[in-house]
């Protein structure tokens, strides 16, 4: 890469820090706020539940212990606070990246479902697209050539003519004049500074090698990180969500219906909620793993 501009690279690489941190407060963020929303519809599920328990209480088709059971599934849910909490400091998180700490109530609306895969850069781009690795170094090399430039010795020529008015004469007489000056030491001039020159040349091309290995890594373990996420989000989240609901809604069929016991509908219904919440959480990891890929791939949009 040539005529990297050390400014200019060193801006692109704190505004994709920028980028990267607000991309991962928001999706963060964002998986709160779903979690919260499915902790109360879970809520309200369940006090359908209640309802429907609370009925069959009144006609004596069930034991006061069942109902009870229901109502103290329901207060659980509701009385854990955690998934507020986190919802709330995720939230105050995204605020702060963004610098809107002024703001408090906020709903993010973004769809939440998994992205479409993203194609990989391939090392290569990623490592061009990294100007910043390189900047310094080429930094270093042009003042190393202008203390090559300024270590050489200063060289005039001068050409001319000059007019002499002689004594007992009518007219003046002209001279030709040619000089050529040269500045002197020849040898040692401004060999401190270009020694110096060279001496961070060869620090800051260390530098690049350690840089250019740390990105290797970066890429890589940005890459291995997305396709595990992609993996889980084509062959597991999606048919895990799937089947719990399919098993929750068998269950209170049968249960309306006489056909399973209280228990059974109850663990449904957890095993319903769990699932929820593993895709839930998986689709933020999914998301945020192409947030790093891209991080790592000098993209900062």
């Amino acid at each position: 890469m040539q005529g990297v501009n050390r400014a200019e690279a060193d801006l692109n690489l704190a505004r994709r820090e920028i980028v990267l941190r607000v991309k991962i407060a928001y999706w963060a963020a964002r998986g709160s706020q779903e979690i919260l929303d499915i902790l109360k519809s879970t809520i309200d599920n369940f006090r359908k539940i209640i309802d429907y328990n609370a009925a069959q209480f009144s006609q004596g088709a069930i034991a006061e212990q069942d109902l009870l059971r229901v109502r103290l599934e329901a207060e659980r849910l509701q009385i854990a606070q955690a998934a507020v909490i986190e919802a709330g400091r995720d939230r105050a998180e995204l605020l702060r990246q963004l610098g809107q700490s002024g703001l408090t109530a906020v709903t993010l609306t973004e769809p939440f479902a998994p992205a479409d895969g993203v194609t990989p850069l391939g090392l290569d781009q990623a490592l061009a697209n990294r100007a910043e690795i390189r900047a310094a170094v080429e930094q270093a090399r042009a003042n190393a050539r202008l203390q090559d430039v300024n270590a050489r010795p200063d060289m005039n020529l001068l050409a001319g003519y000059k007019r002499t008015e002689l004594p007992d004469t009518i007219n003046g007489v002209n001279t030709a004049i040619v000089t050529f000056r040269i500045t002197l030491p020849v040898a040692d001039r401004n060999q401190g500074n270009r020694l110096a020159a060279e001496a961070e040349v060869r620090r800051q091309e260390q530098l690049l090698a350690e840089a250019e290995a740390q990105a290797r890594a970066d890429y890589a373990g940005a890459l291995d990180e997305y396709q595990l996420r992609r993996n889980e989000v084509d062959n597991a989240l999606a048919a895990l969500r799937t089947h719990a609901a399919d098993i929750s809604a068998i269950a209170n069929a049968a249960y309306a219906a006489g056909g399973v016991d209280l228990l059974r509908l109850l663990d449904a219904e957890r095993a319903r909620l769990d699932a929820d919440l593993i895709w839930a959480r998986g689709i933020v990891d999914y998301r945020q793993s192409i947030v790093r890929l891209e991080a790592a791939e000098g993209i900062d949009q």
